[in-house]
């Protein structure tokens, strides 16, 4: 089981056990740009489950914006993969 630990800009940072999850759901994420109502509920289920993880205080592996992110940013920060496969 691979740990990452991601940041929620606004919110802090949590470690993560469960990131074959995470690449599940960026996975649906990017399929859903284009469709705002389904963005939302599968960014919502991806921040509820980074959430889930133990607050740290140490530098992030990823940073991803806040629940609110306006749709027009949203393609131009989810365009790219989100979790780069060469940091593990």
């Amino acid at each position: 089981m691979t740990m990452v630990k991601i940041r929620i800009m606004g919110e802090g940072t949590f470690l993560v056990k469960d990131f074959e999850k995470l690449r599940e759901l960026e996975r649906e994420l990017r399929r859903s740009l284009n469709e705002e109502e389904k963005f939302r509920d599968i960014y919502k289920k991806m921040l509820e489950k980074i959430r889930k993880g133990e607050r740290m205080r140490e530098k992030a592996d990823f940073v991803l914006p806040p629940e609110e992110i306006r749709m027009e940013d949203v393609k131009k920060f989810f365009k790219n993969r989100i979790f780069r496969d060469d940091l593990f």
